[in-house]
């Protein structure tokens, strides 16, 4: 049975991403999908070797884990009323992706994986060819199809989490891809696209082995999702020019966002310079600019910059920027902002989130 507030919250958020009003802004909670599912494997990975948990047994034991937490009475998700929808990834790291690509194994160390760059030579991208029965393919499939076979009517799911095609060939590459884009640029651009293709034969496949009942949206990060929409890892943009951007990453995630349902691009608050490029992007749904520690979250930047702050509301419109942070004590200073874009706020102190809902009531 459909949880109400899980239908609601989710009509909710597919109409704010139609709708291109100014003014108008999403908040959800850091309740949701707690603990998160990545993180619960990446513990288990780092204990053994994925062929331990490649089986139906460690799999299940892992989706009651998670979805016990969820379910739990502590867990106030539903409490308040925001726009929370409760979501799940199956994500492995950034390391198992790449795994997912070459075969070869990721290490794991610290919550985290990490894939040690085997594309030594840039010219044989024409290697990469998507392997269903890549045991890291396998094990994806079989964590989403657990979880969609015991969905409850009560969170979105994203059956697999991409790093941009860009990443995913700096995932392959290394850091040498930053010199290749001085010294190779067009054998760049080839291997960006075949990671573009990679992740689109990823989606076809998964759209064709996976059955969402009714009702079960796709979501991420709190948020519910159009149908056979993505999230992918942005990263390096923040690391290139406006000019690389475009040249090596908007392309590829164009061809990516546009062939499914449209894309949810991560990237950080270190490249806030680059959020009106990734907004030209086609087929971008959200941006999310996400905090790094020891710089200024991308709200208090807006409010202390005021050029900052016209080419963030200017992005916005384009595609609703997403931030996490503590909002309440800045919000009498953001409001004026909130109301000239388009804004979702990911609130990080369920505390005051009560109060920061009501000064938000009129943009709701």
């Amino acid at each position: 049975m459909l949880n109400n507030k899980y239908i609601q919250r989710s009509a909710r958020t597919l109409n704010f991403l139609k709708d291109r009003t100014p003014g108008k802004v999403l908040i959800t909670n850091a309740n949701n999908g707690v603990p998160i599912l990545d993180l619960y494997w990446l513990k288990r990975l780092m204990e053994s070797p994925l062929e331990d948990y490649l089986n139906q047994k460690a799999v299940s034991q892992g989706s009651d884990f998670v979805l016990s937490q969820l379910r739990s009475k502590n867990n106030k998700t539903f409490d308040f009323d925001d726009d929370t929808v409760p979501t799940f990834e199956v994500f492995f790291s950034v390391g198992g992706t790449s795994a997912m690509m070459s075969g070869k194994s990721p290490i794991f160390v610290s919550d985290t994986g990490w894939y040690e760059p085997s594309l030594h030579d840039i010219t044989k991208f024409k290697d990469l060819t998507f392997d269903p029965d890549n045991p890291w393919v396998r094990f994806d499939v079989m964590v989403a199809e657990d979880l969609i076979n015991k969905w409850e009517g009560d969170f979105a799911l994203m059956p697999a989490f991409h790093r941009s095609p860009l990443d995913a060939a700096n995932g392959l590459r290394g850091d040498d891809l930053f010199l290749d884009m001085y010294d190779h640029e067009e054998d760049v651009i080839r291997l960006v696209e075949a990671c573009a293709d990679w992740s689109l034969s990823l989606e076809n496949y998964l759209n064709e082995t996976l059955c969402f009942p009714d009702g079960l949206r796709r979501g991420a990060w709190g948020l519910a999702l159009p149908d056979k929409a993505v999230i992918v890892n942005g990263d390096p943009v923040d690391l290139i020019s406006a000019e690389q951007q475009q040249k090596f990453d908007r392309f590829s995630c164009e061809k990516l966002f546009t062939s499914t349902g449209g894309g949810f691009f991560h990237h950080h608050a270190l490249g806030i310079r680059q959020a009106g490029n990734v907004a030209l992007t086609e087929g971008i749904l959200i941006q999310n600019i996400y905090t790094d520690p020891g710089l200024a979250s991308p709200a208090v930047s807006m409010i202390e910059d005021e050029n900052l702050c016209e080419r963030i509301i200017e992005a916005s419109l384009k595609a609703p920027i997403h931030m996490n942070g503590d909002f309440y004590p800045i919000i009498d200073k953001l409001l004026p902002v909130l109301n000239q874009g388009r804004f979702i706020l990911k609130h990080e102190n369920i505390e005051n989130l009560p109060l920061l809902l009501d000064k938000l009531e009129p943009l709701r």
